[in-house]
């Protein structure tokens, strides 16, 4: 299932250039095809065989395997520094119908993207996803029931990525799954049974609509309860992009399906812009993404009492996949906020966000240098290699397995309590620390889509989000303007009368965001000069990030002043 979805986000990141006419530097659109057509020919391998397989053979032929995992450790660092790696036996989980709908998407998908430069595997890969599909559909009445006690839901009784023992997503809602590979067959043929399958199961061709004021609490840690356009168990998103991007739906249909990308866009940028019910999920950063109600590991009976609000798993997946459907919007009104609200979630990737770092391995001057792998393991063991720049991490979280929302042992061991701890801050870059520093493929495959779509999108635009050449000036500015004044608070980046977490945020939004938040910024409690003037604790340079990461350091006991050294 995660594979499948780095395989859509690839494809669908080609589709949309070849469409587009779009270029890459120094490289080919083919590229990105070739890197998705591996793992897709892993999927393809994985479908049910009767002719070698006696236990699943006969009743689910042509069905997909779920997955293939590790039978003991699910801790990332554990599976790599086991020596004896004969004792690391892998199985093979048994067909499920959301893996099988997921094959079916993704290789009908690329079956018209093939047709030009490979017709053979284009051919194949349509042959299997029409084949999978007739045996799945034979199924239907079981996975319409949504019994967990299905196997065929998902591999021991449908549990989840954070299960001991088990790290196979579970799924047992699969009419999301079922439209998106309808939605796939049809973009591909045009052939009205998929056309009629697509429109039972989403009749309105819409998205998931994240409501900024909702807050249900998550109770089971499944990917779709969070704050996020589409995850691993939640795939309308991708057939309506499909469809979206298809030269076979109506003129009415498409009109639809632009009003509807529209809609749940507009969701994000009501999260982002603070524009919800009380401010009560406002955000600092003007990230498209609001905290969950959380209530993980707790049965229901215990709510209200148990429960928190946090950042989940992944919260920069959320972040970056809430700004796909961002950047489909202004693709499809042309309308500006949409693409500048979708630039600041990578303002906040790489360095915009409370802790002043980048979340991408080799990008900024703070950055992560240290993702959770069993591979890339060389903070604990020379003999492993580091991780390649370029590599974007889960990010924050809280809500990570245990009744006090913290169940890193690494994470916990550093003295990050929720509650006490803002969210941006519920972060260590350490190899050790898997809640928040994970990787994933389909993670990596998103924030890859988002970065074609600006280079493709963004040129020299003067409405662009603020590039670090604007920052250096702005911050030059502001020191000219200053000049004549004297400190009068070291680090009171905001002039009331105290050092905080609110300097050091006020900062890194006053260089990020000038037009809004610097000292002639439309923002009411932008920086002011005599701020701009107190926030320069390095002395050098005029107002930088760096004087923030200096202000989170005194604020950690890391150092013990702040007295500027000119």
């Amino acid at each position: 299932m995660a594979g499948a979805n780095a395989v859509w986000l690839l494809q669908n990141m080609y589709e949309l250039s070849d469409k587009k006419g779009y270029k890459t530097a120094g490289g080919s659109m083919s590229d990105i095809l070739e890197e998705a057509r591996y793992e897709l020919e892993f999927m393809l391998d994985m479908v049910v065989d009767p002719e070698t397989d006696s236990i699943w053979g006969e009743d689910y032929s042509d069905m997909v395997y779920h997955g293939v995992k590790y039978m003991k450790s699910y801790k990332p660092v554990d599976l790599g520094l086991i020596a004896d790696k004969g004792s690391l036996k892998r199985i093979v989980d048994p067909p499920t119908y959301a893996a099988t709908f997921d094959m079916i998407a993704c290789a009908a998908q690329a079956a018209r993207l093939w047709e030009k430069e490979d017709p053979d595997f284009a051919a194949e890969c349509l042959k299997q996803a029409e084949s999978s599909w007739k045996a799945v559909k034979r199924h239907e009445k079981e996975w319409t029931d949504r019994s967990i006690r299905d196997k065929n839901f998902a591999s021991h009784l449908g549990c989840n990525s954070f299960d001991l023992y088990d790290t196979s997503i579970g799924d047992y809602n699969i009419n999301d799954e079922a439209y998106w590979a309808a939605c796939e067959l049809f973009a591909t043929t045009g052939d009205k049974e998929y056309y009629d399958q697509l429109i039972s199961f989403n009749p309105d061709l819409s998205l998931t609509e994240c409501v900024p004021d909702l807050s249900d609490v998550i109770f089971m840690p499944y990917p779709e309860d969070g704050f996020k356009a589409f995850c691993e168990t939640d795939t309308y998103d991708f057939g309506t992009l499909s469809l979206y991007l298809s030269d076979k739906i109506s003129e009415d249909d498409r009109k639809l399906i632009n009003v509807n990308i529209g809609k749940s866009a507009d969701n994000f940028v009501a999260a982002a812009a603070n524009d919800v019910k009380d401010n009560e999920y406002a955000n600092a950063m003007d990230i498209p993404y609001r905290q969950v109600q959380c209530g993980f590991g707790l049965d229901q009976y215990s709510y209200p009492a148990d429960r928190w609000d946090t950042y989940e798993y992944g919260s920069n997946s959320s972040i970056v996949n809430n700004a796909v459907v961002m950047a489909y919007a202004y693709d499809a009104t042309g309308d500006v906020k949409y693409r500048e609200y979708a630039g600041y979630a990578l303002d906040y990737f790489f360095g915009r966000n409370g802790l002043g770092i980048s979340y991408v391995t080799g990008y900024g001057t703070y950055h992560t240098n240290n993702p959770s792998s069993c591979f890339w393991l060389n903070e604990l063991d020379s003999r492993y290699p580091k991780a390649p720049n370029g590599v974007i991490v889960g990010g924050p979280t809280g809500l990570s397995g245990c009744p006090d929302g913290v169940g890193d042992d690494l994470v916990k061991g550093l003295g990050m309590h929720l509650g006490e701890i803002p969210d941006q801050q519920l972060y260590a870059d350490s190899v050790e620390a898997w809640t928040c520093n994970s990787v994933t493929p389909q993670w990596q495959a998103a924030f890859a889509w988002m970065l074609s779509f600006f280079e493709n999108n963004m040129g020299n635009d003067e409405d662009a989000p603020v590039t670090t050449a604007t920052t250096t000036s702005t911050a030059t500015t502001a020191t000219a303007a200053t000049s004549e004044t004297s400190v009068i608070m070291a680090g009171d980046a905001n002039c009331d009368a105290q050092v905080d977490m609110g300097d050091a945020v006020l900062i890194m939004q006053a260089l990020a965001n000038p037009n809004k938040f610097g000292v002639t910024g439309s923002d009411e409690h932008h920086i002011t000069q005599q701020g701009a003037l107190n926030a320069d604790v390095i002395g050098k340079d005029g107002m930088t990030n760096e004087d923030a990461v200096t202000i989170q350091k005194y604020l950690l006991k890391l150092i013990t002043s702040l007295q500027i050294d000119k």
